[in-house]
């Protein structure tokens, strides 16, 4: 979230909702409410300064390899999201993990419109769309040649609302070359 703010709504959510003394903190150390969090309470206390330290070491160290062990390249599963069997279903499981692994490894596009059917699939309700039903009109709807035509559509973008600081240059780039070509 903080990524994408820019300074003058970081600092209002600063200033304005964590300083403010009538909120309370849970989970941080008295260390860490004294240097960063003056004049707010927290009864309960918590984390320290060496617990954020230390944990951001060991995640570091899972990442990479400081000690140039060698160790293996692949990613390790660290997440706390597990498929089980007879539990609640998931839109991404082993089924269409392995579909999108195989097909961006290899490039098929076909096993990638797979996978997008398996996502897609709206046969189990666990998306919001996947809950919704849509009635159409039984005459097709409006006819195509009623239709505003993308190319007068596309000259009512805008980009600029998506300012330099919320957004990577990169995809600042890329928008700026995409809306050129428009």
């Amino acid at each position: 979230m903080v990524c994408a703010m820019d300074d003058g709504i970081m600092n209002a959510y600063v200033h304005y909702l964590l300083l403010r003394p009538e909120y309370q903190h849970i989970g941080i150390g008295k260390e860490l409410m004294d240097n960063y969090f003056p004049d707010t309470v927290s009864r309960v206390g918590g984390i320290t300064l060496k617990n954020i330290e230390d944990r951001t070491i060991r995640l570091h160290e899972k990442a990479f390899d400081p000690k140039e062990l060698e160790t293996p390249d692949s990613l390790r599963i660290v997440g706390w999201h597990k498929e089980r069997s007879d539990k609640e279903d998931h839109l991404y499981n082993p089924e269409s993990i392995a579909l999108l692994r195989k097909a961006t490894w290899t490039g098929d596009y076909n096993l990638f419109k797979q996978f997008s059917d398996v996502i897609n699939r709206e046969d189990r309700h666990i998306t919001l769309r996947s809950t919704l039903e849509f009635k159409f009109p039984e005459d097709g709807g409006i006819s195509i040649d009623e239709v505003e035509p993308a190319e007068s559509i596309v000259k009512r973008f805008k980009s600029g609302a998506m300012s330099y600081g919320s957004i990577s240059q990169e995809a600042h780039e890329c928008l700026a070359i995409a809306m050129n070509r428009l």
